[in-house]
């Protein structure tokens, strides 16, 4: 049985600079995150500083690049004031889109857009990532989805996924403007 894959190396070389940036950027976001989750684990009652490794302006970025990889091309809205969120707000918006767009590139057949949604509103931030493809098998294995509810959840937001009205899949996380809880106390409790 042979795997399906994304478009060809050979095809369109001029991807792979751009693609192994991204593997290396989103490595080294992960890495940091766990280096702050750890810190907020031994230190409960410190305070612990966030630096916005990427937040809601590189999201367009996300978006652009997801479309110019080929196949499904992505759409983005904006809505409402953006630029004054908390770092940890805003980060996790950019992760919640950089699953959903990852999980539409591996897992929605036949996909031919994605829509990308960030909506603020006085209370919170809602993020919607849709597709309109038909879902693969999934594996019930992957940690994915389960990371990133532990992540939404860290801030007192939460994370919604499955089939959406119109076909596809959808990624719903609503996050908190004002998080109840600073991420070091939601740990602890």
């Amino acid at each position: 049985m042979r795997a399906e894959a994304g478009p060809s190396v050979g095809l369109h070389p001029e991807l792979v600079p751009p693609a192994l940036q991204r593997i290396e950027q989103a490595g080294s976001e992960a890495l940091t995150s766990m280096r702050h989750m750890v810190g907020m684990l031994r230190d409960a009652d410190g305070e612990v500083t966030l630096t916005p490794l990427a937040g809601i302006g590189e999201v367009r970025t996300l978006v652009e690049e997801f479309s110019a990889v080929g196949g499904a091309r992505a759409r983005l809205e904006l809505e409402g004031t953006l630029d004054d969120l908390p770092v940890e707000v805003s980060t996790t918006a950019h992760r919640v889109v950089m699953e959903a767009l990852t999980n539409v590139r591996k897992h929605a057949h036949g996909c031919t857009e994605a829509r990308v949604c960030v909506d603020r509103s006085a209370d919170g931030v809602t993020v919607r990532v849709s597709d309109d493809g038909r879902p693969r098998h999934v594996s019930q294995s992957g940690f994915g989805l389960k990371g990133l509810a532990e992540r939404v959840g860290l801030i007192g937001g939460d994370v919604q996924a499955g089939p959406v009205t119109a076909g596809g899949w959808g990624v719903e996380a609503t996050l908190p403007v004002s998080p109840a809880a600073s991420p070091a106390k939601a740990v602890a409790s």
